[in-house]
């Protein structure tokens, strides 16, 4: 349970929304991953704001014309969508909005928007983090420290080693972005091929297994829609060279598991 303070914590441990939900328009859904104590209860006392949780909505989706979510998942949405009524925009925490998304919510007038923008340099930072680890096998590194051991041996460096990175969409271009100032050399792949003012070309889907076979890494950044779902199947992973690594930072059904498995038993991922 979040831990707010005062009425909010109070209420939500008792199962109650914070304030009386027929009072506020606009519901902020928090999980234990909630923003902190302080700014929830500033936009419940400045902005007539109800707080609740996924367990609770059903109490606050006849009243309420915007949802604020914080969780990546709000599975009561689909189960009480019938109770709002009054429900005109949600908005998401999250860049992506699979999360909330189901039919009669698609085919409905409410308006759904996402966090587009925000996450762009963090993620790529942590992207960039990962392909250092990679390169300089730091996961190594910390349990030899463990073992206070010292131990000479080589590592690899990123200069000029070739990354892949699926998704041409803000953070996929933050990713682009930031890889290059460590000078390695960036593909960029969307929906369609085009020209770009910044990268130059983007690559298209028909470009993917040529671009997999060139690649020392490849980062997935792309959104979870009907054409992505299952795009790393076994001809993806084929296609791979034996040294290339892998980086999911976008949805975990963008990758066949089964196939990912069978190509690392396979050792035909590094």
């Amino acid at each position: 349970m979040p831990s707010f303070p005062d009425k909010s914590a109070e209420n939500l441990r008792a199962g109650r929304p914070y304030p009386t939900p027929t009072n506020a328009r606009i519901a902020v859904v928090v999980n234990d991953d909630a923003p902190s104590a302080s700014c929830i209860n500033l936009l419940v006392a400045q902005a007539g704001v109800v707080v609740t949780t996924d367990e609770l909505l059903n109490e606050v989706l006849p009243h309420v014309e915007v949802l604020f979510v914080w969780p990546f998942l709000l599975p009561s949405l689909q189960r009480e969508w019938q109770r709002a009524s009054s429900l005109r925009w949600i908005h998401t925490a999250t860049a992506g909005v699979d999360g909330v998304l189901f039919r009669e919510l698609t085919e409905s007038s409410v308006q759904v928007t996402n966090s587009r923008g925000i996450f762009d340099d963090s993620i790529a930072e942590y992207v960039l983090g990962l392909l250092l680890a990679f390169a300089k096998d730091l996961p190594h590194t910390l349990e030899l420290q463990r073992r206070h051991e010292w131990k000479h041996r080589d590592t690899e460096r990123l200069f000029e080693r070739r990354v892949l990175v699926l998704g041409a969409g803000p953070i996929g271009r933050a990713i682009a972005r930031l890889t290059q100032q460590v000078h390695m050399t960036v593909e960029l792949m969307g929906q369609r091929a085009r020209e770009d003012a910044e990268f130059g070309s983007i690559l298209g889907r028909a470009d993917f297994h040529r671009a997999l076979r060139r690649a020392d890494f490849v980062v997935i950044a792309a959104p979870l829609t009907e054409t992505t779902r299952g795009m790393f199947d076994r001809a993806a992973f084929s296609a791979m060279s034996p040294h290339a690594r892998l980086i999911n930072i976008g949805r975990g059904p963008i990758i066949d598991e089964s196939e990912l498995l069978a190509a690392i038993r396979d050792d035909r991922l590094a």
